[in-house]
């Protein structure tokens, strides 16, 4: 979301939404404070991509939905 400056999406740096997105994915399936029951990959998708809308690079999501299907794909 720009912290610290509070930038607009247009004006973040392209590798900085893809951290954001890494932080946001890692925070909803790895155990810890904010999240004490974590989430599944699938489920944590879903929450982003509901919940959070447009903070997160668009390409950026895509290729994380791509390579958690392929990994529950290869789970199956």
């Amino acid at each position: 979301q720009g912290y610290p400056r509070k930038l607009r999406n247009i004006k973040m740096h392209p590798l900085a939404k893809i951290v954001a997105l890494a932080d946001e994915f890692c925070t909803l399936t790895l155990p810890g404070p904010n999240c004490p029951v974590p989430k599944s990959p699938r489920e944590a998708l879903l929450t982003i991509e509901i919940t959070m809308g447009q903070p997160h690079n668009k390409e950026a999501f895509r290729a994380l939905q791509m390579v958690v299907n392929k990994e529950f794909a290869r789970a199956a």
